[in-house]
């Protein structure tokens, strides 16, 4: 895996995001707007791959400083999923940033709130992602 452990992302369980989009149109009092369902909590990357590791996934750590340049090594063997990760990996962080205040305000009135992604959330996520055949936890992938 490459140098980003201590980088974060913000994984919004879609579950809360379906039932944040759903009260917010059956409230009455809302009269329309644009709402940014989406979590404010983030996990380190170092987090993702101590549970991937639990889990029996074959990580190796790498010196790349970032997964564009991981991915970048392999871009000429041909594989499609190495490619989309490079693209998506090499995208420049753009220069957006969304206020939730008034989405994350409106959704804990109306009893919606994202918690915390724990340690047994991050095991059931990928347990998942394992038994569907998307992570595969030997040396093959």
């Amino acid at each position: 895996m490459p140098s980003v452990g201590a980088k974060a992302l913000a994984l919004s369980p879609v579950n809360i995001v379906a039932e944040g989009i759903l009260e917010i149109s059956r409230c009455a009092q809302v009269r329309g707007g644009t709402f940014h369902v989406d979590t404010q909590n983030q996990v380190s990357y170092h987090e993702f791959f101590t549970v991937l590791r639990e889990l029996g996934c074959a990580l190796e750590d790498d010196e790349a400083p970032d997964f564009a340049a991981l991915f970048g090594r392999y871009i000429g063997e041909g594989d499609e999923q190495v490619s989309l990760a490079h693209f998506w990996a090499s995208r420049p962080e753009r220069n957006i940033q969304y206020d939730h205040a008034r989405t994350r305000f409106l959704l804990a009135r109306l009893g919606v709130e994202f918690p915390p992604l724990c340690r047994a959330w991050l095991h059931k996520y990928f347990t998942g992602l394992i038994e569907q055949g998307e992570i595969s936890i030997g040396n093959d992938k």
